[in-house]
């Protein structure tokens, strides 16, 4: 037979078997939220195809696309940055048009000429950039008009689109889990979405909340039997109502929820339960969070295959999330029913290291590789009977298997391994291990099994065998051989050999009797074992090794996977680093070993946090909690009652805080506020950490602050039970005033019991809340504190009778709203002021055995400013060191003194002037405050005008005098009012961030749910330490209150 002939023959045979070829490609996207301060670099690019960008905004003046001011420098240089780890990524930036946008998408929508200025806009936006395309999140119709104006809208997108002279953008679309909206009384447009956009990404989440749901629920169920609630449903929903299966992409959720069990011992899914943990008000926790829940209450996951999600029960917290199994299973189910990938929500929520990720990138070339196996299963079976075929595979299969071990030796050869490491052969590691037997094995990691051997002189060792399913890789087994052979240290596991016989990749080390460090670290009974001494002998000589890798060794090694269980112990119980296989080696002069992700100072994190958990006397708490509270005892000189009180030594008790305060400074967030090796190793014996405590401010920081100010002439209509302290961590009494002679505050029978029914009252509703009261105030004026604060007698008077007030009627703290200090020289007093009232705390604090009273002022939006013919600035040193927070005033910008024209009185941005939230903020920084020293203020009032035409109404137009209220101010809850009764029109006005009203002649700029979100958003970007209102008697309905909670994510 001819060649020719046995081709066509075999071809035939082979064409029944072949699956036709699926043009569409494998999607595997993550979304990156702008507000997540979470660095670009670090985005693992190369484990997605798809990146999108979250998220651009709606104009609702002009209708266009915009970028908050806040995430243009990230957002405009995003592509570039994921492109240089994976230049085959592809960017979408994602427009919010659902949520609290949804208006502005369904005004944009209703109009030809709205329409066409968002489509130019998004186009050259996304061209701008240099996004490759565009996504429309989270868009839920609710009329038939909406419904109408949509199919227009995305027909009229595409084709625009098509139309450009450039390669075309992707467009896709974010949308609810099924087509059915409303109860099932409306549907998206499927058929519009079919034609004109490339895939639809499902929110396949989110669809149990403990805020609303009284039971534990699968907020991600793939399945679920007793609901249609579930993502298998939508799917099976978006098919039959004619959305083709490959342009669904499934949504993958790194997030989950907390719920508080009734029972703790009925702890499934469905168990009864009485409300949202953690967060009160029921909001996500991200996948990073629970496993530091989880590990350090040692808790284990349980996998639910009915509904395909996880969940963990710690005493009465249960916590619904998606692990590892629920996105492997998942993935794979998106596979199975041809649909077009997965698109995970969001990348920053994943692990340290990236477990999800690489879960659903793992499933996804597993499905490849069976698909490669079926494919060549087709190939090979209908030739199964040439013999010539098999013999020629056999031949070649023979062939391969004796090559493999001198291509092994001769590649590990090329990477200069150290001539002192012995290659064994299998049978020898067989005979060591009794056959790898189950009664050796004593371990497992990411590499493979460990077991323990015996040699023939009687050496013990330690093999670590490869498995099949390895993440480590033959790579990081290479890593490991030729790195570890070049190292000699007393403080470093020593490699005795390998082998790499019969395509097995096996790695010999000298045995530790004793185990790894979590071993002991983590278990409460084994921890007993380690007392002081020992702890302090395994931190230093860990310290040693690092020092030894980074400084002394001919090569800089940075390890980059140094925990607990790759620190070994000896007999002596003496540490030992090991595990090498993703270490990176650097010549001594190369730069690139300080720079970027990969860095000297990442290392100084293990030594450190393993020096934190040696000192701790609270591991009922989550790693997070734990940095908090050391904090706070450090912050207020308290360190010792962090100190494990079985661990204390009387004649150690400085050394034993010390070493605490170190480990503070090297588990600091970012890599480069880390000391280096040199610098801790001379801490861990000196005092030299006082150098570096300024730089533990944002992570460390004890808890982020909502606050409120508490008017106490409110009290006839607004009594402090009337406040929802749900929503607050801390609330102000306002105001008190000390006496203008004696400086001591005369309370008199009326004010103490308001301050009395003030403490009691908010304590019995919410026991956790803190009180302060405020001293001083806008109505007061700032001679009396010039005065006050001039002589050390007047201001010792003070401090003695506000630290007195404090005890007397049960507060927590006292805050100074000195409006305005009038020159330097009494900025020169503010500090000296400041830094000895906080002298006097700390000593009453010490007298009796109470904590310490917090500290707070109230202070000018900006660090420096011209008043009354006055150049001031505030002592920003003295602040960092003394106060806790300032609550800086973001507001009163414009109002009643300038009746010329309107104005936004708390504007976020202004390009016109620096009078805005923005060059307020950035001054402080710039002169050196600590960013968890700052509290954004934010007002519950607006300021009012009357317009001179009431055809030219928006910001900036043309006054005549104050509007509506008491001095053109009215509250958050009147201007509602206000609005409603007079049929105003309401703008919310995205340049300056703000909202203001018009009725005729009256105008009234204020803060709306919509500009709170968005300042707070921009706080959080900014790594503030919270917010503050002025006043809360001034919302309505807590609207205000509750947007600003659910939108400040950080806890």
């Amino acid at each position: 037979m001819s060649s020719k002939r046995l081709f066509s023959f075999l071809f035939l045979l082979v064409l029944p078997f072949s699956s036709s070829s699926d043009t569409t490609s494998w999607i595997k996207s993550g979304f990156w939220y702008a507000g997540s301060v979470f660095p670009i670099p670090e985005i693992p690019s190369t484990m997605y195809t798809h990146l999108h960008v979250a998220f651009a905004y709606i104009n609702t003046s002009n209708f266009e696309v915009y970028i908050n001011n806040s995430d243009e420098p990230y957002i405009s240089t995003f592509t570039k940055t994921v492109k240089q780890n994976n230049p085959s990524v592809i960017t979408l930036l994602s427009i919010l048009g659902g949520y609290y946008e949804s208006f502005a998408f369904f005004a944009m929508i209703s109009e030809f000429s709205r329409r066409k200025s968002f489509i130019t806009s998004s186009i050259k936006t996304a061209r701008l950039y240099g996004f490759q395309g565009l996504d429309l999140l989270g868009v839920y119709p609710n009329t038939a008009a909406n419904m109408t104006n949509m199919r227009t809208f995305i027909e009229e997108w595409r084709t625009t689109i098509n139309f450009e002279s450039n390669n075309s953008l992707i467009l896709t679309m974010g949308a609810y889990y099924s087509p059915m909206l409303i109860d099932q009384l409306m549907k998206y447009p499927v058929e519009t979405i079919v034609r004109n956009f490339d895939w639809v990404h499902l929110r396949a989440y989110d669809y149990y909340l403990p805020s609303k749901n009284n039971v534990t629920r699968a907020h991600s169920a793939l399945y679920d039997p007793s609901s249609t609630q579930n993502t298998d449903y939508g799917i099976k929903e978006w098919i039959k109502n004619g959305l083709p299966a490959n342009k669904i992409v499934i949504g993958l959720a790194y997030h989950g929820y907390a719920w508080t069990l009734v029972n703790p011992n009925h702890n499934m899914v469905g168990s009864p339960a009485r409300g949202p943990a953690i967060a009160s008000d029921g909001s996500s926790m991200n996948y990073r969070i629970i496993k530091r829940y989880m590990k350090s209450y040692g808790a284990i996951p349980v996998y639910n295959s009915t509904y395909v999600v996880n969940y963990v029960a710690i005493g009465s917290l249960w916590i619904g999330y998606d692990d590892v199994e629920a996105i492997r299973t998942k993935v794979s189910y998106a596979k199975d029913k041809g649909l077009r990938g997965f698109a995970a929500f969001q990348i920053p929520s994943d692990d340290v290291d990236w477990e999800l990720s690489k879960a659903a990138s793992d499933e996804e070339e597993e499905e490849d590789h069976r698909g490669s196996k079926r494919r060549l299963l087709a190939i090979l079976l209908p030739t199964i009977t040439i013999s010539t075929i098999i013999v020629i595979s056999s031949i070649l299969c023979i062939l391969k298997k004796k090559t493999v071990r001198s291509e092994g030796i001769e590649e590990l050869n090329e990477r200069d391994i150290g001539r002192n490491l012995k290659v064994f052969s299998f049978d020898q590691i067989k005979e060591t291990t009794n056959n790898f037997s189950i009664k050796n094995k004593i371990g497992e990691g990411g590499f493979g099994p460990v077991y323990k051997g015996r040699l023939s002189d009687g050496q013990e060792i330690a093999v670590k065998r490869l498995s099949e399913c390895s993440k480590q890789g033959v790579e990081e087994f290479q890593n490991e051989v030729s790195l570890a052979s070049k190292l000699q240290h007393v403080n470093v596991l020593q490699l005795q050999g390998f082998c790499i016989e019969k395509e097995e990749k096996i790695l010999v080390y000298e045995y530790m009797s004793n185990r790894s460090l979590d071993f002991y670290l983590y278990d409460p009974v084994k921890s007993l074992t380690l007392d002081w001494e020992t702890r302090v002998r395994i931190i230093e000589g860990v310290t040693q090794g690092l020092l030894y890798l980074q400084e002394y060794s001919t090569f800089t090694v940075i390890h980059r996977d140094l925990k607990a269980s790759n620190i070994l112990l000896d007999d002596e119980m003496k540490p030992r680093i090991s595990d090498f296989g993703i270490a990176r080696l650097f010549q001594k002069d190369e730069k690139e070993a300080n720079t970027g992700k990969i860095s000297m100072l990442n290392e100084a994190y293990t030594p450190g946090n393993m020096m934190f958990i040696a000192s701790e006397s609270c591991c009922c708490k989550s790693l997070v909690e734990r940095r908090i509270h050391a904090y706070e005892l450090c912050q207020k000189g308290n360190g010792v009652d962090f100190i494990d009180p079985s661990l204390q030594d009387d004649f150690q008790i400085s050394k034993q805080v010390r070493y605490m305060q170190v480990a503070l400074l090297c588990v600091q967030e970012k890599w480069e506020d880390r000391p280096s090796m040199l610098e801790y190793d001379e801490c861990g014996v000196t005092n030299d950490y006082l150098v570096y405590q300024q730089q533990i401010y944002y992570n460390l920081m004890s808890g982020s602050v909502k606050g409120a100010y508490y008017p106490s002439w409110a009290f006839s209509t607004f009594p402090p039970s009337s406040i929802d302290t749900s929503l607050f961590t801390h609330i102000y009494y306002a105001f008190l005033v000390p006496n203008n002679t004696t400086f001591k505050f005369d309370i008199d029978d009326e004010t103490s019991t308001l301050l009395i029914n003030f403490t009691s009252t908010l304590r019995s509703k919410r026991p956790s809340v803190k009180t302060l009261f405020s001293v001083g105030g806008g109505g007061e004026g700032p001679a009396r504190f010039s005065r006050m604060a001039s002589t050390s007698a007047s201001r010792l008077s003070f401090i003695k009778s506000s630290i007195e007030v404090a005890r007397k009627y049960k507060f927590d703290g006292f805050d100074l709203d000195w409006e305005f200090p009038q020159n330097n020289k009494d900025m020169e007093n503010f500090a000296i002021l400041v830094n000895e009232w906080r002298v006097e705390v700390k000593k009453e604090s010490l007298a009796t055995k109470r904590p310490q009273l917090l500290i707070t002022a109230a202070v000018y939006f900006s660090v420096d400013f011209f008043l009354w013919g006055e150049f001031r600035s505030y002592p920003v040193p003295s602040i960092n060191k003394n106060l806790d927070w300032i609550n800086l005033m973001f507001y009163d910008y414009h109002g009643s003194w300038d009746t010329s024209a309107t104005g936004a009185q708390a504007a976020l941005f202004d390009t016109k002037s620096n009078v805005s939230t923005s060059y307020g903020l950035s001054t402080w920084i710039k002169a050196g405050a600590l960013r968890s020293k700052l509290i954004m203020g934010l007002p519950l009032y607006g300021r009012t005008w009357k317009l001179k035409d009431p055809n030219v109404d928006g910001i900036g137009a043309p006054a005549v005098g104050v509007g509506p209220g008491d001095e053109g101010t009215l509250t958050y809850r009147e201007i509602e009012k206000f609005n409603e009764e007079n049929n105003a029109k309401v703008v919310y006005d995205s340049a300056t961030v703000s909202a203001y009203s018009v009725a005729g002649t009256s105008w009234i700029g204020f803060d709306d749910t919509n500009s709170v979100a968005r300042k707070l958003h921009y706080a959080q970007s900014q790594r503030l330490r919270g917010y503050c209102f002025w006043a809360v008697a001034g919302d309505k309905d807590w609207k205000i209150s509750r947007t600003a909670k659910q939108s400040w994510i950080i806890s």
